[in-house]
């Protein structure tokens, strides 16, 4: 996993954004789909984030990686 964040100031009165881009390896035993990964993820790491009362609004963006389908 990897993420990047950015704390940016926003033109939105009274929001602070922290913008978080967070990359993730679907691994192979994984049932769920590339889709229900992503919102999953997205959900539990804004409510983290919310919960901690830092005074930002975390908008997330969780990309799910595919490993190649051929091995070198």
């Amino acid at each position: 996993m990897a993420a990047s964040l950015i704390h940016n100031r926003a033109n939105i009165p009274g929001q602070n954004t922290l913008l978080c881009v967070v990359y993730v390896q679907r691994q192979p035993e994984a049932t769920r789909s590339t889709e229900q990964i992503r919102v999953d993820l997205t959900q539990a790491i804004q409510a983290h984030l919310l919960a901690q009362g830092f005074n930002a609004m975390p908008l997330v963006n969780v990309i799910v990686l595919e490993p190649p389908a051929v091995k070198p």
